[in-house]
């Protein structure tokens, strides 16, 4: 079992430790849910206050069994935590060594800075080819992507040290795909600065952008909006066309 699910397993326990006390105290006394809960608190960590003067002797056998097995459970599962949390500390520091050497290894890569489900698809189309790639992803998003396989950077891809460390003045192609114009712009910019000879491929979401991408340095730009409403164009005014370029492009995929 990995640390994280270990984690959780300990909270969990201790959760239903605490559940089990209250529950019980609840049931067999008169007590209030708060009564039942402090008084359960104070028994699994053996603090040991004074007993109650309403205590019932049903309460007095529960108290038993929950010293019993509460303060077993509750020092384990304390146990398990500390333990699990230094051991994500510890394979965080692992993994990010790792990823910094195997970045550094990196040569002729491609760079993905990308926005969702767009970068994971551009990841796998060159993957699929056999080609070295990095995604640059924020923190928040990165977790799904790891998980998949991708080679994964952490980090705001407009941030000259963050592509730097993806090795951008090594990398023969960059996508700059994130959701904010502006943002493709400075990738754009600090990307040719940083490797004249790099290709890049910018995203444009509003027309305008376009001609900038292109004087920023970007060798080619792509707007889905025209894109897309183009080829749905081509679907419902010439399908027979449409179908051969599909046709075409499946083609030189399998090629």
């Amino acid at each position: 079992m990995n640390p994280k699910n270990k984690f959780i397993g300990a909270s969990a326990a201790i959760v239903v430790i605490l559940g089990f006390g209250i529950l019980g105290f609840k049931l067999l006394t008169e007590w209030t849910w708060f009564e039942s809960f402090y008084f359960t608190l104070i028994t699994i960590t053996t603090i040991g206050y004074t007993e109650p003067a309403n205590l019932t002797e049903h309460g007095r056998y529960f108290g038993t069994l929950l010293i019993v097995v509460g303060v077993g459970t509750l020092g384990y599962a304390l146990s398990v935590a500390v333990q699990s949390v230094v051991s994500l500390e510890i394979v965080s520091s692992l993994g990010k060594r790792r990823l910094m050497k195997d970045l550094l290894d990196l040569k002729d890569h491609y760079i993905v800075c990308g926005a969702g489900r767009v970068d994971r698809r551009i990841g796998q189309e060159i993957t699929d080819r056999g080609l070295d790639c990095v995604l640059i992803e924020t923190e928040d998003r990165a977790e799904p992507f790891e998980s998949d396989g991708y080679l994964v950077l952490k980090g705001d891809a407009t941030n000259e040290d963050v592509l730097k460390s993806a090795g951008i003045e090594r990398a023969s192609g960059i996508v700059c795909a994130v959701s904010s114009d502006p943002e493709n712009l400075y990738i754009t910019l600090t990307a040719r600065d940083l490797n004249e000879e790099i290709y890049i491929v910018a995203r444009a979401n509003e027309e305008s952008v376009i001609p900038r991408l292109t004087r920023a340095g970007a060798d080619r730009v792509v707007s889905p909006v025209i894109s897309g409403s183009r080829q749905m164009t081509h679907m419902l005014l010439k399908p027979a066309v449409a179908d051969f370029m599909e046709l075409a492009s499946m083609l030189k995929t399998c090629d």
